[in-house]
């Protein structure tokens, strides 16, 4: 008998045990596996995840135990068993499972699954293992025995000429044929075979024959009774049946015997002995097994419904907070569609910007509802103002942050006539710097912006450009330019010593095209190789579209874009602003 101690074998916890588990999430497969340690120092765990793998596993890895989910992708416990069976394997199998109602656990131990734990009590697990081998062991045993006494009754064709079994002649005398208690002392044994002596833990054949009355004890009654009946005058020749025995030793015997009444004138009875003692106990032991796993059905049955219930009111408590958070959610995005409406009314309209000039457009892609990426005119006379802004973030912070800049801008230029773009660059900084109070290091909050501004003067055909991390593009009879700007940002709260923007200044003529973006453009992952855009592109882009208008070079880019993006995810609010002199 084994004992168990947390949960676990004895036996177990001495044998080497091959696992071959089943599990398509990874971390349950490691509480398994911890689980098991505890119990079986000297087992080796297969993990699988699929059923590809699980049925590859079952003819290389000859597992022991197998252990297994109930329900993965597109794959079950059931059909896993009956994989198992279908390659002729008898192998314990256990569910692992998270959750198994009532009607499936039956239907899973009616198919012949040997058990099931639930997750959530995975300390039961080494002992249900345990079980399960034993059970196993059992199975083996009594096959093995049974398979052996069919050899025997093969062999049994000549009683007197058997091997491996015990046989004895025994003499019935006169009276000893009404089958009582007293009578059993009446049988006298002349002669038994080797086996004989052994069975019966005899010193030699004359002790077995002096001291066999001590083998027979009330159990032993059957055997008696069936002597009598060959003695019964009803013609019958033999008789087979099961009877317990003593040894000398006072062992217990449990023997099949096969009475034969070879020799009826002279009352002599040739009788074989075929210890049953091992397979009465497995058979015992089995009983219990098989009594106990009754019981843990039972009790695992009641322990699930009480599980289910708990689940129903947890799944019903998770429902409702599931309802909350999307009413919440449903509330933001309201609130965050408003706000883009709101920031797309501050939005010069690309007619406004396209007044002043032979042709433009304006690509703006925000990452999330409301963009950090804005784009802001202004058209003073023969002057014109244009700014391709790019704050810090996206979504609502960048969003914030342009409605920001946006009022600052309207403030330096339209209310306080500032026309230079390097003086109203270093004016922003100021604002920013001020507005977002970074200047103080309690409350700094690190927001900026990166930007590029041209001042276009008609009357003198010039244009004057300062930027802060960006660069202006201008294309001129086919060639290509690049204005870049000071490597600085506005705001922040890296503070840089003696900060200056520079002012580019060049003519400008007819038919010159002007190109403004932020680096969510030439930042977007893609390609084949999941690479940036890059500069080198964007600029070999430009050029490559020149030989169309501005509508069908917005259409190009904005396809270039997509295909080099593909399936990935965009990075970043992008925003491309092209204007024609």
């Amino acid at each position: 008998m084994n004992t168990f101690i947390n949960g676990t074998s004895n036996l177990a916890a001495t044998e080497q045990v091959n696992i071959l588990l089943l599990e398509d999430y990874l971390l349950d497969a490691e509480l398994v596996n911890n689980q098991l340690k505890k119990g079986f120092p000297n087992f080796n765990l297969n993990h699988v995840s699929n059923k590809e793998s699980f049925e590859q596993a079952l003819v290389k890895y000859k597992p022991d135990v197998i252990l297994s989910d109930f329900v993965l992708p597109q794959y079950n416990a059931l059909e896993a068993y009956a994989k198992m069976k279908e390659l002729g394997l008898s192998i314990p199998f256990i569910l692992v499972t998270g959750e198994l109602d009532e009607e499936a656990a039956i239907d899973c131990i009616k198919a012949g699954i040997d058990d099931y734990v639930i997750k959530k009590s995975l300390t039961r697990l080494g002992m249900v293992v345990s079980q399960a081998l034993e059970k196993k062991r059992y199975e083996i045993q009594k096959a093995k025995f049974q398979e052996e006494i069919a050899i025997g009754e093969a062999r049994y064709a000549s009683i007197f000429n058997s091997a491996g079994v015990g046989i004895c002649v025994f003499k019935v005398d006169t009276g000893a044929t009404q089958g009582n208690t007293k009578d059993l002392y009446r049988l006298r044994l002349t002669e038994c075979n080797t086996e004989a002596i052994q069975l019966f833990d005899a010193q030699s054949k004359n002790d077995l024959i002096t001291n066999f009355d001590r083998t027979l004890e009330e159990e032993s009654f059957p055997f008696m009774k069936a002597i009598a009946g060959l003695h019964d005058g009803k013609g019958r020749d033999q008789i087979s049946l099961e009877a317990d025995f003593l040894t000398l030793k006072e062992r217990n015997l449990r023997l099949k015997v096969k009475i034969n009444n070879s020799h009826p004138n002279d009352q002599l009875l040739t009788v074989s002995f075929i210890d049953m003692t091992a397979i009465k106990r497995s058979e015992d032991r089995l009983h219990r097994v098989m009594n106990q796993l009754e019981q843990t059905v039972e009790m695992r049955t009641k322990e699930l419904s009480s599980v289910n219930l708990q689940l129903k009111e947890e799944a019903k408590s998770r429902q409702m907070i599931s309802d909350k958070l999307r009413d919440n959610y449903i509330h933001m995005t309201e609130g965050i569609i408003a706000a883009k409406r709101i920031q797309q009314l501050m939005l010069p309209s690309e007619s406004q910007i396209a007044s002043p000039f032979g042709d433009a457009f304006v690509y703006l892609r925000p990452l999330d509802i409301v963009s950090g990426d804005f784009y802001w005119f202004h058209r003073k006379g023969n002057k014109c103002w244009i700014a391709a802004v790019d704050c810090t973030g996206h979504g609502v912070p960048g969003a914030f942050m342009s409605m920001v800049g946006s009022k600052i801008l309207n403030q330096i230029i339209k209310e306080e006539s500032t026309e230079r773009p390097a003086a109203i660059l270093q004016e922003l900084d100021n604002y920013v710097i001020s507005e977002l109070k970074q200047h103080d290091t309690e409350t700094q909050v690190s927001m900026g912006m990166d930007i590029s501004m041209c001042m276009f003067d008609f009357d003198k055909m010039e244009l004057r450009h300062s930027g802060a991390l960006q660069t202006t593009y201008v294309i001129q009879d086919g060639e290509l330019t690049e204005l870049r700007g000071n490597r600085i940002s506005i705001g922040g709260t890296f503070k840089v010593e003696n900060k200056k923007f520079t002012e580019h200044v060049r003519s400008i003529k007819k038919g010159d095209r002007i190109y403004m973006h932020s680096d969510g453009f030439t930042d977007q992952f893609g390609g084949p190789k999941n690479k940036k855009f890059t500069r080198k592109r964007f600029k070999e882009l430009l050029l490559d579209v020149q030989q169309c208008g501005f509508y069908d070079q917005e259409s190009n880019i904005k396809n270039s874009l997509q295909d080099w993006k593909g399936a990935y995810a965009q990075v970043d609010d992008i925003l491309v602003i092209g204007v024609e002199v």
